[in-house]
């Protein structure tokens, strides 16, 4: 397995390069900042009531009093109500989850799992969709059918538009003839491709969509040289059917380790 500091680096420089891309007039109205705190990265985006947009990530690496104080002042005096502190492992992991508990936070039963995957072939799938890159003319098109596939506002299609052809990003979409049903990006930097943005139009799931888009971009990655990919999410409750769980691990992801999360 890659070591725990690559694989949260990893995660990092893709969500501050998707700050980053964010058009600055939709940035300002969002409250959208992302800083390194330490060795910890501080997400916010005000008007976005979402944890996985408001989180202060990898804590647990080092002595976190300082970097926690100072993310609690920024997620407050923004008025950010919902925030997720994410506890990697780490020498200082229960030091940190004490320090979270002392500060009045409550561990939620939520937690996420970060996978990673070697740079092999990926299992071949069967998906009578068509996989295609998404290029500038092409952009529009995947911002629309990830933002219905997430249940979030059109007003954020010109985000997700900046990310095809922005260096480090390589972006995919399902096509069901001239339909684009579904979609999904790969961040690569430091020789580690990181997948996330991945979601399909509701009416289109399980036609084996998020599959073939996860093969489509290790593809690409070991086209590239990638050492390795990363990717993460939550770890579904008793009862839930876990898609996403699912179709990572098919993919050949393992499981590199649990993060919990502490709930502002």
């Amino acid at each position: 397995m890659m070591a725990v500091e690559r694989l949260e680096q990893a995660e990092h420089r893709a969500w501050e390069d998707l700050y980053c891309a964010c058009p600055a007039p939709m940035a300002s109205a969002l409250g959208i900042t992302a800083e390194r705190l330490e060795g910890a990265l501080y997400l916010q985006a005000r008007q976005i009531p979402a944890t996985q947009f408001n989180r202060l990530c990898s804590l647990g690496m080092g002595p976190d009093t300082a970097t926690i104080d100072r993310a609690l002042r920024g997620f407050r005096d923004a008025g950010v109500a919902q925030a997720w502190f994410q506890v990697a492992p780490g020498a200082h992991r229960a030091d940190t989850e004490a320090e979270l508990d002392k500060a009045g936070l409550r561990l939620h039963e939520r937690r996420w799992v970060k996978f990673w995957r070697p740079p092999e072939p990926a299992p071949q799938t069967a998906s009578e969709l068509e996989i295609v890159a998404v290029d500038r003319a092409s952009a529009g098109r995947y911002a629309e059918a990830v933002l219905a596939g997430f249940g979030m506002p059109p007003v954020l299609k010109p985000w997700l538009e900046a990310l095809p052809g922005r260096d480090g990003w390589r972006c995919f979409m399902a096509l069901d003839g001239d339909d684009v049903v579904a979609g999904a990006a790969m961040h690569i930097a430091d020789r580690i491709g990181w997948l996330g943005i991945g979601a399909t139009r509701p009416e289109h799931r399980q036609r084996g969509a998020q599959s073939a888009l996860l093969a489509a971009r290790i593809a690409a990655g070991l086209a590239l040289g990638v050492d390795g990919f990363t990717t993460e999410t939550g770890r579904p409750l008793p009862g839930e059917p876990g898609p996403s769980f699912a179709n990572i691990q098919r993919a050949g992801f393992q499981i590199a380790y649990d993060r919990p999360n502490w709930a502002l």
